[in-house]
């Protein structure tokens, strides 16, 4: 059987000023939110989906960099680099 994340919630208060302000108030508008709490929590979980693809790949690094030391990646990017070449 798989294991349970755990998880986790964490409260962040945020100043918001000037053209930021109004852009929130604009998506609470646009996405008929309840509150700019639930506006801003939409534009961080949008933000995160759209990053999926960098931190992924952060996530595979620090693996990789976890399991093997840069003497023995190195013939290994060789190889891929003369593959992409090729």
């Amino acid at each position: 059987m798989a294991k349970k994340k755990k998880s986790r919630s964490y409260r962040a208060n945020f100043v918001l000023r000037g053209p930021y302000l109004e852009q929130i108030e604009e998506v609470q508008s646009l996405l008929a939110c309840e509150s700019t709490n639930e506006a801003v929590r939409l534009l961080v979980r949008r933000g995160l989906e759209a990053i999926q693809p960098q931190l992924t790949h952060y996530r595979t690094i620090r693996k990789l960099e976890a399991q093997f030391s840069p003497q023995e990646l190195l013939p290994l990017l060789d190889s891929l680099e003369r593959a992409k070449t090729e």
